[in-house]
């Protein structure tokens, strides 16, 4: 069970310092996952004041794409977040390379990225053609 409030609030300070910036959005989720309480709060900015419910859709629209369809990879298969690179240029190029490898394996018509690899690892020819 979890109940998911979204609040709006408009903008009304920072109109110097963040040229764009219409609004504030701010989203709680609360209740039993895994039968343990919790309780998050996540902000956002929006260029444009909407209706809260329609903000509210559009973060929930943009969680089901990107986080599902290029963190969660990025994560669980590719293993980003257990990388042992620290240092900030090599990681963020590394970061840089993964995106890449899942849009490159995407536009050659894979819906898996986890087959994909495991089709495509050991042939260049195969790589080298997605370029």
């Amino acid at each position: 069970m979890s109940v998911r409030c979204a609040f709006l609030l408009p903008q009304l300070t920072l109109a110097k310092e963040w040229a764009g910036l219409a609004a504030f959005v701010a989203v709680e989720r609360f209740g039993i996952r895994e039968g343990k309480p919790f309780h998050r709060q996540s902000w956002f900015i929006l260029s444009r004041v909407i209706p809260a419910a329609a903000a509210a859709e559009m973060i929930q629209a943009h969680r089901g794409t990107t986080e599902n369809k290029l963190h969660w990879v990025k994560d669980v298969v590719q293993g980003e977040d257990t990388s042992l690179i620290q240092a900030a240029q090599p990681a963020t190029l590394m970061a840089f390379l993964r995106s890449w490898a899942i849009s490159l394996f995407r536009k050659a018509g894979y819906s898996s990225i986890t087959k994909a690899m495991r089709l495509c690892k050991h042939d260049l020819p195969t790589l080298l053609s997605f370029i």
